[in-house]
């Protein structure tokens, strides 16, 4: 039986274009509500799920319009082309609503708010966002955790580049038709650590424009170590995952896909708009979205991996009794595979050798520790190569005599360690929690910005001779 479930998700994932939503099709109680910001008035729809019940929470979706909104009367958001709705129309449909209930909401900034607002992107723009989030919270049943920005069109652009410039806000992003811009790209690309405790997936069709640069984009994340996974076709080159290997990528905590339709369309709106209609029904989308969590930088740290003892993985949780899976990939070809589950109250340390034989481990070889709440949500997440994380020897000895402060800081650490780093000018990198070294160079001073880097927590490692100094950093705002 479940071979044959597997078989027909399979082929409804790639039985391509789907069917508009109409009208029928979407649940009663998307309703118009107004909000005051910054002296205008701004409408919004938001959509109620049916099953609230008692004192629990439900995730949110916002879901950012496109140009042709933009240019469009007040009244028009509900009257117009129906079909040019369904990047959060889809959301409101019993194809999601009844397994994933959700709140949904749509502003609307039309033409009588262009002027103010502009894109997704300005300042005005993100401040209501901010304020629309705010009252949410405070007035909905929503779960503060589980916020997920999508858009379609310039509300694509501006989903994909809310990384870079609200943090903290959202657990997922699904950037629909994208028409993003070279200067969008080489922003990404400058900014690329902001994107490193962010969950993307992308919808495009291959004929569509901007999707060129879309593939940059990926390339930019493939390249900071983020792994994304392609599902159907990447330019040229036809990928093709069935239904399986995806939900298989999905349960293995895989954070970053991309999904390029090749189905017929008419080029110019045609390809354009239709991918809103078969990104929302995808089942696999609904699956991968409505796992997704906000992620806690602080949640968990690899602060060892000793390769004289059995390769044994020392960590810190900041939740204790919150259950940690423990991954393994022997090279850059394998797949991720759980090796073991644990809680800190049982121990902060595990041997992989024991596990998975020494002989599957070499310098290719990663490690990946993901913490799980109490519902079984993921939010904490470490990543590290077996060879590349200093011993418990090491820890101890920076602990004694290496010190960074003040700790967390805003924008400059003072460095006080065993000799003169202005003298000696050793090598230094600073790493985040998934293992991708954010920034490196020689260090000449004793001081050390970090005035470029996100709010989040990293290892700085400085290279003396034959020692090296690690500590745990914190940038806060």
């Amino acid at each position: 039986m479940k071979a044959v479930y597997l078989f027909l998700l399979s082929w409804l994932f790639t039985l391509l274009p789907f069917p508009s939503f109409s009208q029928s099709a979407i649940f009663p109680g998307f309703n118009r509500r107004t909000l005051t910001h910054d002296s205008q008035i701004v409408p919004y729809h938001l959509f109620t799920p049916q099953q609230t019940t008692g004192n629990q929470r439900y995730p949110l979706i916002v879901a950012l319009h496109g140009v042709e909104m933009l240019a469009s009367a007040e009244n028009q958001w509900m009257n117009n082309n129906t079909v040019l709705k369904n990047y959060a129309l889809g959301w409101t449909s019993p194809i999601v609503q009844n397994e994933y209930p959700a709140y949904v909401v749509a502003p609307h900034v039309h033409n009588g708010l262009s002027a103010h607002y502009g894109n997704w992107n300005t300042t005005q723009s993100l401040s209501l966002l901010n304020q629309l989030l705010d009252y949410l919270l405070e007035n909905e049943s929503i779960d503060p955790n589980r916020i997920y920005l999508t858009g379609h069109s310039m509300g694509g652009i501006g989903t994909l580049r809310m990384p870079l410039l609200l943090t903290n806000r959202f657990a997922a992003y699904i950037p629909l038709s994208s028409a993003i811009s070279a200067n969008n790209v080489t922003e990404i690309e400058q900014g690329i650590h902001n994107y490193a405790y962010t969950a993307i997936w992308s919808f495009h069709q291959g004929q569509d424009t901007g999707n060129s640069n879309m593939r940059l984009v990926y390339n930019h994340f493939k390249n900071a170590s983020y792994a994304p996974h392609y599902t159907h076709n990447f330019g040229n080159e036809a990928i093709n995952l069935s239904a399986s290997q995806i939900t298989s990528l999905i349960r293995r905590h895989q954070r970053y896909f991309y999904t390029e339709y090749s189905y017929s369309c008419v080029q110019g709106a045609s390809c354009h708009t239709s991918v809103m209609d078969s990104a929302v029904v995808e089942p696999l989308l609904h699956q991968w979205l409505f796992r997704q969590y906000k992620i806690d930088p602080e949640a968990i740290m690899i602060t060892a991996v000793d390769t004289e003892h059995d390769h044994r993985i020392t960590w810190q949780a900041k939740n204790p009794q919150d259950s940690i899976e423990i991954w393994f990939k022997p090279d850059t070809t394998s797949d991720w595979t759980k090796v073991h589950q644990t809680t800190t109250i049982e121990g902060n340390s595990f041997d992989l050798a024991t596990k998975v034989g020494q002989e599957q481990i070499s310098p290719l070889s990663k490690v990946m520790l993901v913490v799980l709440n109490s519902d079984k949500f993921a939010y904490g997440l470490a990543q590290s190569s077996v060879e590349n994380v200093p011993t418990a020897l090491t820890n101890e000895i920076t602990e004694a005599y290496f010190r960074v402060y003040p700790n967390p800081s805003q924008a400059i650490i003072n460095l006080d360690a065993p000799i003169n780093l202005a003298v000696t000018r050793p090598k230094y990198q600073i790493i985040s929690m998934v293992g991708k070294v954010v920034t490196e160079g020689i260090l000449k001073t004793n001081r050390l910005s970090l005035q470029d880097l996100p709010k989040g927590v990293y290892l700085l490692k400085i290279q003396v001779g034959e020692q090296l100094l690690v500590k745990k950093i914190m940038k806060h705002n």
